[in-house]
C-alpha cells in the first residue's frame, strides 16, 4: 500500500470512526485485519483511559487488564502510552495465522527513528481483536 493511499486510509477511518462510537467500529465484521489495527491507533492515539481501548482487546486481554489494580493500570497504561507514541504508520504485511492474523508494520519512534513491530490480532465472534503487538528499533 503507498505512502499516499495509506494517509488516505487513515484519513477516511478517522472520519468514519468520529461519526460512530468506538465500540461499534472495534465491532464491524467487514474490517480487514489492516483497517482494524489503523482504527485502533486512531484511539490508542487519542484516548486518555485504558477503559476506551477494552473493546478493541481480546477477551484474554481484557481478563488481564482485569486482574491488574486501578494503581497498577493507570501506572501501565501511561507506560505504555509513552512507549506505543508513533507517527507515520504504515502495514507492509499481513499475514494468516493458525490463530488470526500476524500484521509487519513500521513507523517513526517519538525520537523520528524508525522502528518496526509485529500486531498479533484474533477473531472473536464476527470481530478483530489485539492480542498483542512487539515493537523493535
Amino acid at each position: 500500500m503507498g505512502t499516499h493511499r495509506t494517509s488516505q486510509l487513515v484519513v477516511a477511518l478517522t472520519l468514519v470512526f468520529a461519526s460512530m462510537g468506538a465500540a461499534t467500529w472495534a465491532q464491524n465484521a467487514n474490517q480487514t485485519a489492516t483497517e482494524f489495527y489503523l482504527a485502533y491507533r486512531v484511539v490508542f492515539d487519542k484516548t486518555k483511559s485504558v477503559d476506551d481501548l477494552r473493546p478493541w482487546h481480546s477477551k484474554a486481554v481484557q481478563a488481564k487488564m482485569d486482574a491488574t489494580s486501578k494503581e497498577d493500570s493507570a501506572m501501565t497504561f501511561e507506560m505504555v502510552k509513552m512507549l506505543g507514541a508513533v507517527t507515520n504508520l504504515k502495514v507492509v504485511k499481513e499475514t494468516k495465522t493458525a490463530a488470526g492474523v500476524a500484521l509487519s508494520v513500521e513507523a517513526l519512534d517519538a525520537d523520528k527513528e524508525k522502528t518496526t513491530g509485529e500486531v498479533f490480532l484474533i477473531r472473536e465472534g464476527n470481530a478483530w481483536k489485539l492480542e498483542r503487538e512487539r515493537w523493535s528499533s
